[in-house]
């Protein structure tokens, strides 16, 4: 099967931009985006993104990455840089935004018909509080889990669910002010390589977890503990109603967290969470000693 664009593509464009996506496309009727991601991730982190629209209708794509090439991570007035090749670096980080965009820039990538919008990026999240590296607004609370301002990876190569085709496009790219031809080969041998690693069986232990029975009737959910009282979540509202009365505000959002135990993965909570409540941006980010599910 042949990779598209073609090497000869690949030369004429040298120069034109840092990256070159590169693809090859299969049929997917026999892959689901979760079978893929099972027999894709591994220990670097890893992502599944997908969405579904009004409820009832499946986004087009769906998005599965790993083994990113950098990793940044920003805490504590520091930005730790994972990468690939180079190995881990720290340093002071004030503007976590512009390092960002500084990298995004230096990726650039040719854009290339047939792909969607995103076919590689940064893949991950920003906090609320990183508001306080640009504004002034108040003091800092405790952070009850000591996660990073921000942890994001760049994935070079992707695996890509196209819906209405019913195909997937596996997307990696090769770097276009390097050597063209050596860069080409390296890119063609990681899709072949992961599509290899598709077209082999689950993982050991992992077909029964993918045929699971959906309960039926009702199931009994564990009682959630919330981070403050009744009482003092009543008096934020009254507190809030009595802005909006005097015209200071409009709309608020007064947020409470719920925490209760569980054994359960991150990828079965997922699977669980798209059934119960199939939503845009439903996401699983893996960042290895810890992980976020949302939608």
């Amino acid at each position: 099967m042949a990779h598209t664009p073609s090497l000869q593509d690949a030369v004429r464009l040298r120069g034109s931009a840092a990256l070159l996506p590169i693809y090859r496309e299969c049929l997917a009727d026999t892959e689901t985006p979760v079978s893929a991601y099972m027999k894709l991730r591994g220990a670097e982190p890893s992502f599944l993104l997908e969405s579904v629209e009004g409820g009832e209708r499946q986004g087009r794509y769906s998005i599965v990455g790993t083994a990113p090439t950098d990793v940044l991570r920003f805490a504590n007035g520091e930005c730790e840089r994972r990468g690939a090749a180079a190995g881990t670096t720290r340093f002071a980080c004030a503007d976590p935004l512009q390092v960002t965009d500084d990298l995004l820039k230096e990726r650039r990538a040719v854009s290339v018909d047939a792909l969607p919008r995103f076919h590689g990026g940064a893949i991950g999240y920003l906090g609320f509080d990183l508001i306080r590296c640009y504004e002034n607004v108040g003091p800092a609370k405790q952070d009850p889990y000591d996660l990073p301002l921000a942890h994001l990876a760049f994935c070079d190569t992707l695996v890509v669910f196209d819906h209405v085709k019913h195909t997937i496009k596996v997307v990696s790219h090769a770097r276009l002010n390097q050597d063209v031809a050596s860069e080409y080969l390296a890119a063609t041998e990681r899709i072949d390589a992961v599509l290899a690693r598709l077209r082999q069986a689950p993982p050991l232990g992992a077909s029964d977890a993918m045929i699971a029975d959906v309960p039926h009737g009702l199931v009994r959910a564990p009682v959630a503990d919330s981070n403050m009282t009744r009482a003092r979540y009543e008096a934020m509202v009254e507190t809030a109603r009595e802005y909006i009365a005097a015209g200071d505000i409009f709309q608020v959002v007064l947020a409470q967290r719920f925490s209760v135990p569980t054994a359960a993965s991150a990828l079965d909570i997922y699977r669980a969470l798209r059934v119960v409540n199939p939503s845009p941006y439903m996401y699983l980010l893996d960042f290895g000693d810890y992980q976020l599910v949302g939608s």
